[in-house]
């Protein structure tokens, strides 16, 4: 606010208001006649100013302080000095005016109040003359109007710097806000300029996503177009499996069957060995049996020679039974060969029918060995075949999911060039808007210069 005002611009303007050092020497004289009425006019004053609402809050219950302000202020303009105590009181009035807010042309109605009460006290007085009349309302008019100017000055003064602080406020926010735009801008710009970067990152690599989806995508159908090729390989050798083992137990019924017969013919075969066994014994008894008998014969025959004709018919019959020995015992010795004949076929064939009960039983084995083996192998198939199926589910699914990925990157793609082209939009907003503010905030500092 404004200091105390200097003394040389103050005479200027007592001058100027035409005071005289005659009128500075009356004016004490004018107060002996206005202090006794002051009183009264005050009194009006405010019952006047009571009239109008808002003037009327503006006192409220101060009219007691405000009263005597206004008998000090008014003993201090009649005095006639002019002084700094009386230019201070004047500026300190006028800035309590400006404070609460109230505006010029109610204080110079209220100065015309005054003027009217002051001018009816020096008419209605006791003078020598009109002339000393017409002297003393002069005096007392220049002093009035004085006080008016400094009063109006002193507004038009805090006002003014009321509107340099103001403009100073501003300047300062403008200059702040301006300054903190710039960084704002500034970082956003650099933002888009990042945004626009990630979003060409974004982009080139969402274009890489894609090739690489697609060559997932067609790798995963060549995947899934094989794990179904061998899901039905697989499916047809478990087939095949199944149809070997079904024939190895065909096989092994039928080796079954043969090492039954084998073992029946080795029976046979060991039964026939001794059958021809007892033949041969019978045989040797046959051989002894016509042995003997030829024996008997040639004794026969020899008793028969010392018989003479007496033994000749014995002879006869010894000769018959000699003879019949010796084939018996020919045939006897052809049935031997033929039984020992018998007996070696027997015998090899026992050795055979054994040889093959017990490459049956090998062949049983392996057979067995390789039932069990395919069984395990069937068991194996299936486990692949379940396995390769759900490969192929999930070969299906991988294939669902590169579709959804291509999907999802296409979709990238969008985002990043929408991504690209909002940042471009930002960037050329944010110049046009930091364009505009430098142009709005030139305006605002020449509406407040």
């Amino acid at each position: 606010m404004r200091p105390s005002v200097s003394a040389a611009p103050l005479e200027k303007r007592i001058a100027f208001a035409g005071i005289t050092a005659e009128d500075r020497t009356v004016m004490p004289k004018l107060w002996e006649r206005i202090e006794p009425a002051l009183p009264g006019i005050l009194d009006r004053f405010y019952m006047h100013v009571s009239t109008i609402p808002h003037l009327a809050g503006l006192v409220g219950n101060n009219k007691p302080r405000l009263v005597a302000a206004q008998t000090a202020h008014w003993k201090r303009l009649f005095s006639g000095r002019f002084d700094d105590e009386y230019f201070s009181s004047s500026i300190r009035i006028g800035m309590a005016h400006c404070r609460i807010g109230l505006e010029p042309s109610w204080y110079v109605a209220s100065y015309q109040f005054f003027l009217t009460a002051l001018t009816d006290v020096f008419s209605s007085g006791t003078f020598t003359s009109a002339r000393s009349v017409n002297a003393a309302l002069k005096t007392m008019s220049k002093a009035v109007f004085l006080d008016l100017d400094i009063a109006i000055s002193t507004y038009h003064d805090n006002v003014l710097q009321q509107q340099v602080d103001k403009k100073q406020r501003i300047d300062n926010a403008v200059a702040q806000l301006e300054t903190s735009l710039k960084t704002r801008f500034g970082s956003l710009q650099e933002h888009s300029q990042t945004l626009r970067k990630s979003a060409s990152e974004l982009d080139s690599i969402a274009r890489l996503g894609a090739e690489t989806a697609i060559q997932t995508q067609k790798a995963s159908g060549e995947a899934s177009n094989y794990v179904n090729s061998v899901a039905s390989a697989a499916e047809e050798l478990s087939a095949s499996i199944r149809e070997i083992n079904d024939r190895l137990a065909g096989s092994m019924q039928i080796i079954n069957n043969v090492s039954g017969v084998s073992i029946a013919a080795s029976d046979a075969a060991t039964k026939l060995s001794g059958s021809t066994q007892s033949i041969g014994e019978v045989v040797g008894l046959i051989r002894a049996i016509a042995e003997q008998t030829n024996l008997l014969a040639l004794n026969a025959t020899i008793e028969a020679a010392r018989a003479g004709d007496a033994g000749a018919g014995f002879a006869v019959v010894a000769q018959e039974v000699k003879n019949l020995a010796q084939q018996t015992s020919k045939a006897t010795e052809e049935i031997a060969r033929q039984i020992v004949a018998v007996q070696n076929t027997t015998s090899d064939t026992v050795n055979s029918i054994t040889t093959v009960t017990s490459h049956v039983n090998e062949i049983q084995s392996e057979i067995r060995a390789i039932s069990d083996a395919i069984g395990q192998q069937n068991l194996a198939t299936g486990e692949i075949a379940h396995s390769v199926q759900n490969s192929a589910q999930a070969s299906a699914t991988m294939v669902r999911g590169a579709e959804k990925t291509s999907e999802a990157i296409a979709h990238t793609q969008d985002c990043a060039r929408e991504t690209f082209s909002a940042a471009d939009g930002v960037a050329s907003g944010s110049q046009q808007i930091e364009q505009e503010l430098h142009a709005f905030f030139q305006d605002i500092r020449q509406m407040a210069s």
